[in-house]
């Protein structure tokens, strides 16, 4: 829910009013100045902040002590001025006027050892004067030192053990607190993306936190450094049209100033379509009666299916290897080499000529016959532009 709240502040005898809307210490500010136009950059905020907040201690905290408490709750006024100040705290903006400035770094940076404290560094003016006081007063200051949960023997031989007492459990409060305000940063990051060339790629890195997280998306080089940063919004990284040179590891790194940074990776692998690039063939000349075999050289991404496929029949092989061990005349006909993948697919034809004996027609009116010539050869298949004689004895 949001708090929408209109705050005036009397600052060099002028009235200046302002309108916020929060929703919560970890959310940054919006500020508009009524009247005034402007984008808020950081400079609006904080000059609201260095208006506004001593405002409401001299409103809530006049003399160290709230004022007109009851009202200010039936009115919504206290929840929407302790959300701004907690805005404050939060964002490392101009401390909060009714804080010390020891109390206000504790909260904001979380340095203090609350185990090993000075005096002279870690306390506040306030606790440095209550702890003289009762060094000098013991009995005056029991109440006080009971009220503040001290349960040890309050007597003059426990004055360090009662002193260090105190300084502890008034720093564990703000420690306490500043846990409250500030948390790391906890990253998310979208799954691997498997897509194909050409499509868009949307890389999402959700990160909490409080304050708010900064985001960057980085990709992972070959010898392992990143990349400089990538153009996103609010987290999201967009390749709108991917190719071979967007596949890698991207890493999304958060940070806010609280630990250290966190990261996450995903991947991205864009696939190509099928592509046939040759079909290869075990000799020139195809003979009846003798092995034969056409190979098909296919790429992509990701691997092919890749098939043989005779044109007349649709007859179908799978694999990239069609092997005759004793090839026909009726094997003779186009075959088709189809290769297919989720990006798409290709496909190349090759013909086949079964080559058995020679044929002779002697159309002439006296005789019309059919002779089969048997071509006879041992040890070798002759090949073009090979010479060949062949000898033809025809008897009646």
């Amino acid at each position: 829910m949001y708090i929408k709240s209109r705050i005036c502040a009397n600052q060099a005898h002028q009235k200046k009013c302002h309108e916020v809307k929060i929703q919560g210490a970890h959310h940054e500010i919006k500020i508009r100045f009524l009247g005034e136009e402007g984008i808020d950059s950081g400079a609006l905020r904080r000059e609201f902040l260095a208006e506004v907040v001593p405002a409401i201690r001299n409103t809530l905290f006049s003399g160290d002590t709230p004022i007109d408490f009851t009202v200010h709750v039936q009115n919504g006024d206290f929840p929407a001025r302790g959300l701004i100040v907690a805005s404050s705290v939060a964002q490392e903006e101009p401390p909060p006027s009714f804080l010390d400035q020891k109390t206000f770094e504790m909260l904001v940076k979380n340095e203090v050892d609350i185990l090993n404290l000075t005096a002279e560094k870690d306390l506040t003016q306030s606790e440095r004067q209550l702890s003289d006081s009762i060094r000098n007063n013991i009995d005056r200051h029991r109440d006080t030192i009971l009220e503040r949960g001290y349960t040890g023997l309050v007597s003059m031989a426990h004055i360090e053990d009662i002193v260090r007492s105190l300084t502890k459990l008034g720093k564990a409060k703000p420690k306490a607190l500043h846990f409250k305000l500030r948390e790391p940063p906890e990253v998310v990051v979208s799954n691997d993306q498997d897509v194909c060339e050409g499509s868009s790629v949307t890389l999402s890195c959700n990160a909490t936190g409080k304050p708010t997280p900064n985001i960057t998306w980085t990709k992972e080089g070959e010898n392992g450094t990143n990349s400089g940063p990538l153009p996103s919004v609010d987290g999201v990284y967009v390749i709108s049209n991917s190719s071979r040179s967007s596949n890698g590891t991207y890493r999304c790194t958060a940070s806010n100033g609280v630990g250290d940074p966190v990261n996450q990776t995903t991947k991205v692998i864009v696939g190509n379509p099928s592509s046939v690039d040759g079909v290869f063939i075990s000799s020139n000349t195809a003979v009846e009666g003798y092995p034969y075999h056409l190979s098909c050289e296919v790429s992509g991404v990701p691997v092919s299916s890749v098939s043989w496929i005779k044109v007349t029949s649709g007859e179908r092989h799978a694999g990239k290897l069609l092997n005759f061990t004793n090839i026909s005349r009726n094997d003779t006909g186009n075959y088709t080499c189809e290769a297919s993948n989720r990006c798409g697919n290709d496909s190349k034809t090759e013909a086949i000529n079964v080559f058995s004996g020679l044929n002779y027609s002697d159309n002439s009116p006296q005789r019309s016959k059919n002779v089969l010539l048997q071509v006879a050869i041992q040890g070798q298949i002759c090949k073009y532009p090979d010479n060949i004689k062949m000898s033809c004895d025809c008897r009646s």
